[in-house]
């Protein structure tokens, strides 16, 4: 798979060897994280024979995180952007009580009170091959 930028440039290429066979598989590949720039993916694949290919199915785990500051409110929103639901989120924010862990579907919102500057983390999700990265995001620093 090439990982793309916006720009459309590739940021990242991952390879796959499968075995030699003269009777038609499915192969599995996990476990691909894209950089942290790539936007979109490229399946790809160059080989010295023949291929049929049926079908080519893509998982994607992912998410992102934003920090806003209304009234005196600090508003996170946790979005899904792949299509796996993510489980095991930890949301802590600067300055506010913990919060619980959750699952991540679609959008979660969670809202304090506080001001900036303040940084608000998320750690611990977890899709089914396995860890995603923590992400961060801070707000009037």
């Amino acid at each position: 798979m090439q990982f793309l930028d916006r720009d459309n440039v590739q940021t990242g290429r991952t390879y796959a060897r499968w075995p030699l066979a003269d009777k038609a598989k499915r192969y599995n590949v996990y476990g691909m994280i894209a950089p942290q720039n790539a936007v979109s993916v490229r399946f790809f694949a160059t080989t010295n024979m023949e291929i049929h290919w049926d079908c080519a199915f893509l998982r994607v785990a992912a998410y992102e995180v934003e920090l806003e500051r209304e009234d005196d409110q600090l508003k996170v929103t946790v979005t899904n952007t792949g299509n796996l639901p993510l489980t095991g989120l930890q949301l802590t924010v600067s300055g506010c009580a913990e919060f619980a862990p959750f699952e991540l579907k679609d959008q979660v919102i969670r809202t304090c009170a506080g001001e900036a500057p303040a940084t608000a983390r998320v750690s611990g999700a977890l899709y089914w091959n396995g860890a995603l990265p923590d992400r961060s995001v801070a707000l009037g620093h």
